[in-house]
């Protein structure tokens, strides 16, 4: 346990620094007071000590301080208090939901009510709570100017810690699971006033998916396969068909022995078979 105090004097008779001196004592036994000092401390500034023995679990204490410059000392400080306590709780949390049933699959798109119990544990405070085994050790206290902490409430993060809503009682969270579907676990423990953590619980689901679905046409189309019908000519083609049928088309000599005239876009009978009219090479 460690007690600080900030030693303070006006008028500091010496150059060497001033003492910090504490005494302790169980509030069930004032009698019982253990003295502690710090040394060489300048004013204004954090002087620390540890109380490393004699303090017993469950126990209330009283503290109070006094600033030492030589001979000179001021009066002793109003009594603090603290209570020891390095007992966790002794059951973990229960954890349930009322729209995602344990080990059971539901439709993603909604919260996930969740409710955190003591478990009949009575000196529980509050909860720690994540999607991931290994949860933060909460943050209890920060160093702020000259070296003095600052006390931290470690259920200002709403996003890992709920208090209960008493002493010993249970709460309930609205929680957004992780992207993506399928499996999703939920880890909890309960916290008490000293901020000793619980085992821990875990609670699981399945998220079923919510994107949308393509179902292929039946039959699927055949890529390999002959057209049930044969294709027909464009008119395109149809038209040039003829143009080449006329091209290769001859006309008989005339009777005069003379040689036979040609059309635009006739060939000379020599291109042209006599017997089937099919072209062939002059």
């Amino acid at each position: 346990m460690q007690l600080e105090g900030i030693p303070q004097d006006t008028t500091p008779s010496t150059g060497a620094g001033l003492t910090a001196q504490y005494q302790v004592w169980p509030v069930a036994d004032p009698t019982q007071i253990t003295t502690l000092t710090h040394t060489l401390d300048p004013a204004g500034f954090e002087a620390a000590v540890s109380v490393q023995n004699g303090l017993t679990d469950g126990q209330t204490y009283a503290w109070q301080t006094q600033t030492v410059d030589g001979s000179a000392a001021s009066a002793w400080s109003a009594p603090c208090y603290f209570a020891v306590d390095n007992t966790p709780p002794s059951a973990a949390p229960t954890v349930t939901s009322a729209n995602y049933p344990q080990g059971g699959w539901d439709k993603g798109g909604a919260p996930v009510q969740f409710t955190f119990g003591a478990n009949g544990v009575s000196d529980v405070a509050g909860y720690e709570f994540g999607w991931q085994s290994d949860l933060p050790v909460p943050e209890t206290a920060t160093i702020g100017a000259y070296g003095i902490p600052q006390p931290v409430d470690v259920y200002a993060d709403t996003k890992q810690f709920v208090p209960a809503s008493t002493l010993g009682g249970s709460v309930t969270v609205n929680l957004i699971p992780p992207s993506g579907s399928g499996p999703m676990t939920l880890y909890v423990v309960s916290l008490d006033r000293a901020v000793n953590e619980s085992t821990q619980s875990s609670y699981a689901f399945y998220v079923s998916d919510t994107g949308p679905t393509v179902t292929p046409p039946t039959p699927l189309p055949g890529f390999d396969k002959t057209p049930s019908s044969p294709s027909r000519p464009t008119a395109r083609c149809r038209r040039r068909a003829r143009w080449s049928a006329t091209r290769y088309r001859s006309t008989a000599a005339p009777a005069s022995g003379r040689s036979p005239s040609r059309r635009p876009g006739t060939v000379p009978p020599s291109w042209a078979s006599s017997s089937t009219g099919t072209p062939v090479p002059g």
